[in-house]
């Protein structure tokens, strides 16, 4: 190819032109390929307040008597209204004593604090002066060990000098006035006599070469993972010569002479014993101070994270479980309405699941609907509801759930369970009869982390997002809370305030 022709040529007329159409051609199939592209909508992880709905229809009908009645026995230690007293929603009619109950919920509290406290001390990591005091408990324990060999050295050498006193003469040979049972055997004492002799004396050396020195760890290292075989030399000495006690037989020394050098053997093999065993306790006592400061020096694991951050929820958990029972000492009106029963005098003890206290409606009417079984254990007593009647189209009412029925009611063979609401305020125009939409508010979380609907990925495996990573869709799984009636979802993990996931339900070109 004629590099230079090629360019001469584009420079005329001709060769412009043909560039021209080149490149427009180009520019058209960049255009063509991005207009038919498919653009990916994002949709921000955001905090915002999150209600959940129980949506059901129901019917307006004369206001019924009210029955209310405790979860659990008790005595009543509150009651501050007579039959026939008006009274007010969210008045309390009746209480239970619940000093226990409070005693617990203290308690609880307390282990919830002091749970808490120890996660966050965990992420906070030790303080400097925690680190300090731990560096000098290492000191310290390097010192506890030196003085326990000292006291091993000694009660080895107080060991080695009853030996020769009882047992051995001069050069360590063993008493000409023992006769022994077998020659080796005392061959063997006396080598046993004179290498603990020589150990002690190595031991003793390599303490005295620190003596006055501050702390060196890798030399104090040194010493102490020798001188315990060094000076366990001893005890082998102490337990031949026992043995050689039982066998020996003379003509020029008492049985009781034995006996008591018998005796002395043994008093100071204890007292070698115990020095030993306290010395490596102490040494042992060093890897354990330094194994404490190393943790407090490490960041914390994530599985020492994870077991505080469950006694929080777990402590969380009896806590609201205590509150609830605390909650359920209590019987309080769901409407303004008039008390037409109570049941219990005070001091009196309150059954279960009997009528404590009975009330009617101000209001001369109430709703009654049906809650499908899957969302009754969402609906509960003192839950608000929205309200719109077909009859009074434009408007909305408000008002409360006052009733659960316990038993199931099959509806055209689908489960249901009825529940009645009070209007929070009387209207003339409301008769019975009227058709009406009911929102339950279920359960209301605020500034709680949120993704729309359609950012979510549901399949039999669970849920998951997509994100964008490095230019490739990628699923992340997450767990999820309660469904909002907006549309918004609440996010208990895989998802952080402010990321972005793909909208997984709506595209855009």
């Amino acid at each position: 190819m004629n590099i230079p022709k090629i360019i001469k040529f584009l420079k005329t007329k001709a060769g412009i032109a043909i560039a021209v159409i080149v490149l427009g051609g180009g520019a058209a199939a960049y255009f063509f390929a991005s207009s038919n592209g498919v653009k990916q909508e994002l949709l921000k992880a955001e905090r915002r307040d999150v209600t959940q709905i129980v949506a059901v229809t129901g019917t307006v009908k004369a206001a019924s008597i009210i029955n209310l009645e405790f979860l659990a026995a008790g005595r009543v230690a509150y009651r501050p209204r007579q039959v026939g007293d008006h009274v007010s929603r969210g008045e309390t009619l009746l209480a239970l004593d619940a000093r226990e109950i409070d005693i617990q919920i203290a308690k609880a509290k307390a282990t919830l604090d002091g749970n808490k406290a120890k996660l966050d001390q965990l992420k906070a990591g030790a303080t400097p002066e925690t680190v300090r005091q731990l560096e000098n408990a290492v000191t310290a324990s390097y010192l506890n060990a030196l003085a326990a060999l000292d006291t091993a050295i000694t009660k080895s050498d107080k060991s080695l000098s009853t030996l020769r006193a009882d047992i051995f003469l001069q050069n360590n040979k063993i008493r000409s006035d023992f006769q022994l049972a077998l020659d080796t055997f005392t061959a063997g004492a006396e080598n046993e006599m004179a290498k603990a002799d020589a150990d002690v004396a190595k031991a003793r050396a390599m303490r005295e070469g620190v003596r006055g020195i501050v702390v060196d760890q890798p030399k104090y290292d040194a010493i102490f993972s020798e001188t315990p075989f060094l000076l366990g030399s001893v005890r082998n000495v102490l337990v031949t010569s026992s043995e050689l006690l039982r066998r020996v037989v003379s003509a020029y020394v008492t049985q009781s002479t034995i006996n008591a050098y018998s005796t002395d053997i043994s008093t100071v093999r204890s007292e070698h014993d115990t020095a030993i065993k306290t010395f490596a306790d102490a040494i042992a006592g060093i890897q354990a101070a330094k194994d404490v400061l190393r943790v407090k020096q490490e960041p914390p694991r994530a599985v020492d994270i994870a077991v505080l951050e469950a006694g929080v929820k777990t402590a969380e958990a009896d806590l609201a479980l205590l509150e609830k029972q605390k909650g359920d000492t209590i019987l309080v009106s769901p409407v303004d309405g008039v008390v037409t029963n109570l049941g219990y005098e005070i001091s009196e003890v309150a059954r279960p699941n009997t009528t404590a206290v009975s009330l009617i409606s101000i209001s001369g009417v109430e709703i009654e609907a049906n809650v499908p079984e899957v969302d009754v254990a969402k609906v509960a007593v003192g839950n608000p509801v929205s309200i719109t009647l077909d009859a009074i189209p434009g408007e909305t009412f408000t008002g409360k759930v006052t009733h659960i029925d316990p038993a199931e009611t099959v509806v055209d063979g689908v489960t249901n369970y009825k529940i009645k609401i009070s209007f929070d305020a009387k209207d003339p125009r409301i008769k019975s009869g009227v058709t009406a939409n009911l929102d339950i508010e279920t359960l209301r979380k605020p500034n709680t982390l949120t993704l729309p609907q359609f950012g979510i990925v549901e399949r039999d495996e669970g849920k998951f997002v997509r994100k964008l990573v490095n230019g490739e869709v990628k699923e992340f799984p997450i767990t999820a809370g309660i469904r909002s009636s907006d549309g918004y979802v609440e996010i208990l993990s895989g998802v952080s305030e402010g990321d972005e996931v793909l909208n997984a339900g709506l595209k855009t070109n």
